[in-house]
C-alpha cells in the first residue's frame, strides 16, 4: 500500500466530485430522502470486481500501472462516499426533520350528485334556498375539496356558514331531510352553524363526531395526532361512536381526540381560528415545527429542519395569508435565532 502514499493532492482531488454534483446530490438527498451510501458494500462490490477481473487474467502478467488503476478506482469510489457522508457541505445533518407535502391539484374543486368534477373559480359558493324541498330523504351527495394554498367560503343548504381550509374535503347533502343535518370533513373547517332545535347539526370525521344544535366551533381533522374541535360559541357533545364517550365542551375550550374514548379536554384562545377564517396566519406561542407545517401546507413545499433544536422553539407570528412565500420567509428571518431559507422546492430552517 506505498503506493497509496504517493498519490498527488491534485490527483485525488480529480477522482472527488465536483461542487455542481455535490450540490445535485444534496438536493435529491432532500427531495427523495435517498438512502445514506454503504460504504463498506461499496468497497467490498468494487473488490468482488477486481478480483473477477484478476481471476480471468491470471495467465497474464499484470502490469503496476494496471493494478494500480483498479485501487485507485476503489479508493476514489469509497472517498466519494466518505465525501458525502462527512463534508458540510453536502451533507445531511444527522438531526434533521423532514416535513413532507406531496403535489396536490390547483383549484378547488365541486364534485355533482353525478360524480362529475367542476373547478370553482370562486371563493365563495351558496347553496342555501330559503324554502328546504318538502322531502323527508336528503338530496343527493355533493363534496366541496380545496387543494394547498387555496380555501373557500360556503353556505350549506340550511344556511349554516362553512369556511373550509386548504387540502381538506366537506360532503353534504343538495338538501337536508327531516332528520339530523349530516356533513363529513376531512381536513379542516370552521363552522357557524345556523340554529335547529329539532335538527340538530352533525359533523363526522375519520376521527371523532361532533353535535351541535347552533354553535360557532373549529373541527381539525388532518390526521389521527391532531384531530380535535375548538368551540367558540355554544355548546357542541363529541364523541368516538359510542354512548359512555359523549364529551361537552364549553367555550373557549379544545377537545383533543386520542383515541376511542380517550379526550383531552383543556382552555384554548379562540382568536386564532377567527383570523384564519378572515385570512390571516395567527400563531401565538405556537412551536416552530406546527408553524412551518401549516405554511407547508398551505404554500405546498417540503419542511426541512437541519437544526431540529429549533422545532420546538415558540413564537409569535401574524400574516396575510395572500402574501408571497417569500415575504413570510422575510418576516420569519426578522426574529432572533432563526435562518430560513427559501429552495426550489422546499423550506430550509438552518
Amino acid at each position: 500500500m506505498d503506493e497509496l502514499n504517493n498519490i498527488k493532492g491534485n490527483e485525488i482531488d480529480k477522482l472527488l466530485p465536483t461542487d455542481e454534483e455535490i450540490a445535485d446530490i444534496r438536493s435529491a438527498l432532500l427531495r427523495s430522502k435517498f438512502p445514506v451510501p454503504d460504504i463498506d458494500a461499496e468497497w467490498t462490490k468494487l473488490s468482488s470486481k477486481i478480483k473477477d477481473e484478476e481471476t480471468q487474467d491470471e495467465t497474464q502478467e499484470e502490469s503496476p500501472s494496471r493494478v494500480h488503476i483498479y485501487i485507485w478506482s476503489a479508493v476514489a469510489a469509497c472517498l466519494a462516499c466518505v465525501f458525502l457522508l462527512h463534508t458540510p457541505t453536502p451533507e445531511l445533518p444527522e438531526n434533521v426533520a423532514i416535513l413532507s407535502t406531496p403535489q396536490s391539484t390547483n383549484q378547488v374543486t365541486l364534485t355533482d350528485a353525478h360524480g362529475k368534477d367542476k373547478d370553482v373559480k370562486d371563493s365563495a359558493l351558496s347553496f342555501f334556498a330559503r324554502k328546504q324541498p318538502d322531502q323527508h330523504v336528503e338530496g343527493r351527495l355533493l363534496s366541496m375539496s380545496t387543494p394547498r394554498g387555496k380555501d373557500c367560503h360556503l353556505v350549506l343548504p340550511d344556511g349554516t356558514k362553512v369556511w373550509l381550509n386548504a387540502e381538506s374535503k366537506l360532503d353534504f347533502p343538495a338538501h337536508f331531510g327531516s332528520g339530523k343535518r349530516v356533513v363529513h370533513l376531512k381536513g379542516e373547517a370552521y363552522f357557524e352553524v345556523t340554529k335547529d332545535k329539532k335538527h340538530p347539526f352533525v359533523v363526522e370525521n375519520d376521527y371523532f363526531t361532533t353535535t351541535v344544535l347552533g354553535t360557532v366551533f373549529n373541527i381539525r381533522a388532518y390526521d389521527k395526532k391532531d384531530a380535535n374541535v375548538v368551540l367558540v360559541s355554544g355548546s357542541v357533545a363529541v364523541s368516538t361512536g359510542f354512548l359512555s364517550d359523549v364529551k361537552y365542551i364549553k367555550p373557549g375550550e379544545m377537545a383533543v381526540c386520542h383515541g376511542r374514548n380517550q379526550w383531552d379536554i383543556h382552555p384554548e384562545e379562540t382568536y386564532p381560528y377567527t383570523q384564519r377564517k378572515d385570512g390571516y396566519f395567527y400563531f401565538d406561542h405556537m412551536s416552530l415545527h406546527k408553524i412551518m407545517a401549516e405554511i407547508g401546507r398551505w404554500y405546498n413545499k417540503t419542511v426541512v429542519f437541519e437544526n431540529t433544536d429549533l422545532m420546538t422553539m415558540k413564537l409569535h407570528f401574524v400574516a396575510e395569508r395572500k402574501q408571497s412565500l417569500s415575504s413570510i420567509v422575510d418576516n420569519l428571518n426578522q426574529m432572533d435565532g432563526l435562518h430560513v431559507v427559501l429552495g426550489k422546492d422546499e423550506v430550509i430552517v438552518k
